[in-house]
């Protein structure tokens, strides 16, 4: 690297893409300089992953608890205190940021400081006044949540997923703008605390990027606990009357008018680079992002751009990835190149919604040839044994049993996602899973269940001939 910049890298964000560029930059021993304009631990720390997964655990205990007569106990009077299971989050993210907090990377040698960043040049940045010359710089300053053009959606206040986190009473009433997957892990939380809740969705299932089996089943596990779909349902408009907030809804040919507490917005997100002043370091960008290639590289050589920054899949895993690929090809000037062909993901609604790669119809329009083994959850001793039998698992194949994609609901389900991601980066097939030993009685063992599908749909006892012989009954005299 040259000697005449301040850092071999400047990392602009320290959320998780930006805490893995640092970490494995100043492990390679470059200079580098994380920046962040407020703290560290980005969207995932402070909004996302970790508070909201603290808050559906406790949800899930609370329903688990109105479930005891189902495991043989007494049914307890089950109090929820909002603000205690605010604090309880409040904990848990302390806790979790304790790790990635400013003195630590500053332990490995990295330098870390706090301000807005704006370019000044293609190698020169502003951060609280002072002007840092990086010879490769990373972009990683994620996105943010936009209010949908719901007229009186300013005037009328509405919750997010960092106002959520932030209750002090529980609504009795709730309308979630949004069946997508932060809708739907914060509307069952919220329901199984207290609220009523009723979830509007602009199309016909939750979930649109899932298999529709798949979807379907969570529409299914929501009706049972009591919450409202209302699909195909478009909002018109959101005003206040006399302290209730009213929502006038267009489904179908029908118009509705919802009044509820609270509205949960639950879609809209743009990318955060509007402070940046891109157009002075020459990077160009498009109303998705930051314009990149498959090496993470920016229109400018030596700026690389990571996350939801750049338009790409939301999630905290692949930022992460986007960040190793980048931070490889900056300091090592290679071209390592992402692949979008293998992104999983995972739905932390109860059951768990998990799925990698292909459904059987995207399958079929790219591959031609591609079938599909099913398996119900039921099948799974131990998803019995915990009370919890409902869910399936899907996995669409193609020629020479070759995976093309895994579709889980249940349990854990992604837990039991981590097996077929493995697979299918090192091209290991359908029947190689199943001659795999799976420990009795976990979860899974789902992966096994299905994969022995493989060997009694061909035809095992035809298979066992063609590899072994005929079977001979020994003959006693």
């Amino acid at each position: 690297m040259g000697n005449s910049f301040n850092y071999d890298l400047i990392v602009i964000g320290g959320g998780s893409a930006g805490i893995t560029a640092t970490t494995m930059a100043a492990r390679l021993g470059a200079r580098v300089l994380l920046v962040d304009r407020e703290s560290l631990g980005g969207d995932c720390l402070h909004y996302g992953c970790v508070p909201s997964k603290a808050l559906i655990a406790s949800a899930r205990l609370a329903h688990r608890m109105r479930r005891a007569a189902d495991y043989g106990m007494a049914t307890p009077d089950v109090q929820v205190d909002i603000e205690a299971v605010m604090r309880r989050i409040q904990n848990i993210k302390d806790t979790i940021g304790a790790h990635e907090s400013p003195d630590v990377f500053r332990q490995m040698g990295s330098d870390v400081k706090f301000g807005g960043a704006r370019f000044v040049d293609p190698q020169t940045l502003e951060v609280g006044g002072e002007r840092l010359t990086g010879e490769k710089i990373l972009i990683a300053t994620g996105s943010h949540a936009v209010n949908p053009p719901i007229p009186g959606i300013e005037e009328v206040g509405t919750i997010n997923h960092i106002s959520v986190f932030h209750l002090k009473e529980l609504p009795r009433r709730l309308i979630v703008v949004g069946g997508g997957p932060i809708g739907c892990e914060i509307a069952q939380s919220l329901s199984r605390l207290g609220s009523e809740v009723k979830i509007v969705q602009r199309g016909p299932r939750l979930l649109h990027r899932e298999d529709p089996e798949i979807a379907q089943m969570l529409h299914e596990a929501f009706r049972r606990e009591g919450i409202e779909l209302l699909l195909e349902a478009e909002p018109e408009c959101i005003r206040e009357e006399d302290g209730i907030k009213k929502i006038d809804i267009r489904q179908k040919d029908q118009s509705l008018q919802l009044e509820c507490d609270a509205i949960f917005i639950a879609i809209g997100r743009k990318p955060s680079i509007e402070a940046l002043d891109l157009d002075k370091a020459g990077v160009a960008v498009n109303p998705r992002g930051i314009i990149v290639d498959d090496t993470l590289q920016t229109s400018q050589r030596h700026i690389f751009a990571v996350g939801d920054c750049n338009g790409g899949p939301q999630f905290t895993h692949w930022t992460e990835h986007e960040a190793r690929i980048a931070t490889r090809n900056a300091l090592f000037r290679g071209r390592s190149k992402r692949s979008m062909n293998l992104i999983p993901w995972v739905t932390f609604t109860d059951p768990e919604v998990a799925r990698v790669g292909l459904t059987l119809e995207e399958a079929r329009k790219e591959y031609g040839e591609a079938h599909e083994y099913q398996l119900p959850m039921s099948k799974v001793d131990r998803a019995v044994c915990e009370g919890e039998p409902h869910g399936q698992i899907k996995v669409v194949v193609g020629k020479k049993e070759k995976i093309l994609g895994v579709h889980i609901i249940g349990l854990n389900a992604g837990e039991a996602l981590a097996e077929w991601v493995l697979a299918m980066e090192h091209g290991i097939s359908l029947p190689q899973i199943g001659n795999a030993i799976h420990v009795y009685p976990t979860l899974g063992r789902v992966n096994r269940r299905v994969a022995d599908m493989h060997f009694l749909e061909k035809g095992v006892a035809s298979w066992m001939i063609r590899l072994f012989g005929q079977f001979k009954p020994h003959q006693r005299k």
